[in-house]
């Protein structure tokens, strides 16, 4: 949940900062903004003045850019570029600094391209990571009623034989499966909310001190509580029916 949160919260983050030439005039800058609006991967374009830009400088780092307000002022007027697809950063840069009225596209080049590029490993990782915990869980499942059904044969044959319907018979295997799966469930819930409560304590003060924000525990905690709850249903239920079908021979 966090992985998704702070991936979209980074890849939001990367933008093109634009940068126009010196002698840019400002009856240019509608007709200039309308030509990177037209670009396939251009999602929004902000214009920011020079001195907007350094009355920001100011306010984030202090009043030691004062002396640069006025005639003295050595930035540039710029475009601060949103990008639809963040894979396409590149090419949509390259395309905005081959305007005549552009003296750089910059957007933080190779630092975003790893950034992004980490993301996107972490992000493949998290989904083989939960695909082969599921199919293990399922496994073992499996396996855990195979035990169970063959210990009980005798059970299983006796109520066979004074006309227990098949229903009747699967049934305490089925329940049994889905608890187990559930009471795991409930114990992987408690075990990840308590760990991440911990864990934003300590660390959510340095991430919004870098500009990005943790999801809180209640935000983390229902959607992540409901998908385990839901996954352990489904395949407590889902092991039982394949272990039970596979194991149990009804008389035709």
């Amino acid at each position: 949940m966090n992985l998704q949160s702070f991936s979209k919260q980074v890849e939001d983050s990367v933008e093109i900062q634009v940068f126009l030439v010196s002698t840019t005039q400002p009856e240019e800058l509608p007709t200039i903004e309308n030509q990177f609006k037209v670009l396939e991967n251009v999602e929004s374009v902000t214009f920011v003045s020079r001195d907007a830009a350094l009355k920001q400088l100011i306010q984030e780092y202090g009043s030691a850019f004062d002396l640069f307000e006025g005639d003295t002022n050595p930035l540039y007027d710029k475009f601060e570029v949103q990008v639809k697809e963040k894979a396409a950063i590149k090419q949509t840069a390259k395309a905005l600094e081959a305007f005549p009225a552009v003296f750089q596209a910059r957007y933080g080049s190779d630092t975003a391209e790893a950034l992004l590029t980490s993301l996107g490993i972490v992000r493949r990782f998290g989904l083989l990571l939960t695909i082969v915990s599921l199919a293990v869980t399922m496994i073992v499942l499996f396996f855990t009623l195979m035990m169970s059904i063959r210990s009980r044969q005798r059970e299983i044959q006796t109520r066979m034989l004074i006309g227990a319907t098949p229903s009747y018979i699967r049934r305490p295997f089925i329940v049994q499966s889905v608890l187990l799966t559930v009471a795991g469930g409930l114990l992987a819930l408690l075990v990840s909310l308590s760990g991440y409560g911990l864990f934003f304590s300590r660390f959510q003060g340095g991430v919004e001190a870098s500009g990005y924000a943790l999801s809180t525990l209640l935000q983390a905690g229902v959607p992540v509580a409901g998908i385990i709850l839901t996954v352990s249903l489904l395949f407590g239920w889902l092991s039982a029916v394949i272990a039970v079908a596979s194991s149990i021979e009804y008389p035709k």
